[in-house]
């Protein structure tokens, strides 16, 4: 896909907002996998960020919540573009998974 250094830097910390909030909320993570169109993608971020007031301040301070923005920036400019499109999608949800992974990981411990 040849995303550039910073895209990649915002699709990490916006999956690390997802694997947040998944943690209360895993509905979400499944509605930015199961997004058919940068509409969709974009519902499921909506619904994340109203996610993000309710975060504990712990949780808070792991997250950067201005790079939400900025993905969907990048989804925008690339809405007419399939390939992009699922690229992205795919890129978040994984990345978005591991992150999640790590988080429940730590607290089983």
């Amino acid at each position: 896909m040849g995303l550039k250094e910073d895209e990649m830097k915002t699709l990490k910390s916006v999956s690390r907002i997802v694997g947040s909030v998944s943690q209360n909320h895993v509905n979400i993570l499944y509605k930015l996998d199961k997004a058919r169109n940068p509409g969709e993608l974009l519902d499921g971020l909506r619904e994340l960020s109203r996610r993000i007031v309710n975060l504990d301040d712990a949780q808070r301070k792991l997250i950067y919540p201005p790079a939400l923005s900025d993905f969907v920036d990048l989804v925008e400019r690339n809405r007419e573009n399939r390939q992009v499109f699922e690229d992205l999608r795919n890129i978040l949800v994984i990345y978005s998974c591991v992150e999640l992974s790590v988080l429940n990981y730590k607290e089983r411990r």
